[in-house]
């Protein structure tokens, strides 16, 4: 059956695939056309994919530094700040507590961030020393071959 019903309204598949196919035959899109996967990235979206310490740092600083949400500014002197005043003293009530509400979540986010980098650094290393250590281990049991070899043929 070609027909669904969705919403009340009747869908013919059949028509909208040959919609899509006089589409594509109007365009000129063939077969031999590139593939999602060999479309290239723009630079910034391969620049993002790549791990970098010190690009992680910044973003934590960057974040730590805008963590802190002030629910007061400062006002200009005149008629315009004395409203702005009177408004902040109105509102204050609501704004404060929601900024401190703010503010704790984004330190707490902040704080997160930087315990998570600190794992994965502390990871990155201890993946270093295993690798380190099965370069090592992979020697010795060449070694270890070599000399059952020789002992094999001597022997």
């Amino acid at each position: 059956m070609n027909q669904q019903t969705t919403s009340q309204q009747p869908v013919n598949i059949q028509k909208i695939m040959e919609e899509i196919r006089a589409e594509i035959k109007e365009k000129g899109y063939t077969a031999d056309m590139l593939s999602f996967s060999e479309i290239p990235l723009p630079a910034a979206a391969s620049e993002a994919d790549t791990a970098d310490e010190e690009a992680a740092a910044q973003a934590i600083g960057r974040m730590r530094g805008l963590s802190f949400i002030a629910w007061r500014r400062p006002v200009n002197a005149g008629v315009k700040g004395l409203v702005k005043r009177v408004l902040y003293k109105l509102s204050g009530f609501i704004a404060a507590p929601m900024s401190e509400d703010q503010t704790a979540f984004n330190g707490a986010a902040v704080s997160a961030m930087e315990q998570i980098a600190a794992v994965l650094k502390a990871q990155q290393q201890e993946i270093a020393q295993q690798q380190d250590e099965i370069q090592r281990l992979q020697k010795h049991i060449y070694s270890l071959e070599k000399k059952s070899a020789q002992r094999r043929r001597n022997g």
